[in-house]
């Protein structure tokens, strides 16, 4: 049985980043969202459904180790290789220091409506490179 819209999994610590992507999601682009506010949590989630998640967008800092992003990414791409991650951060030092971390990748900025069209264009671009 196929699911009736594609699903993704959000980590993000911060609420108001969090409400946004999750409406990007939703609203514009058709999906399911499970949400975690932090790389731990999303990960143990991933677990119990990575059967159904069609890509994770994740914020980098999360409150530091086990909880950030980059773990998160790493963890997934253990455990699930073809799924689809994007990286949504406002840290582009990083971004431009660890290509291939993520499939794509985001620089937040401090005003998150313009940031909202290249997450857009970075959850096709991830999905379209692993299906």
């Amino acid at each position: 049985m196929s699911k009736p819209w594609p699903r993704a999994l959000v980590a993000d610590d911060n609420k108001d980043c969090m409400t946004a992507v999750t409406r990007l999601l939703m609203d514009k682009m058709g999906y399911d969202v499970i949400q975690a506010e932090d790389g731990v949590e999303a990960f143990q989630t991933f677990e119990k459904v990575k059967d159904t998640v069609d890509v994770v967008v994740t914020d980098l800092n999360m409150g530091g180790g086990e909880k950030d992003g980059d773990v998160l990414l790493r963890n997934i791409k253990r455990s699930s290789p073809k799924t689809p991650t994007v990286l949504f951060t406002d840290n582009g030092v990083f971004i431009n220091e660890n290509p291939g971390l993520a499939d794509a990748a985001v620089e937040k900025t401090v005003d998150l409506s313009y940031a909202m069209p290249d997450l857009e264009k970075a959850v096709l671009k991830a999905t379209k490179l692993r299906n």
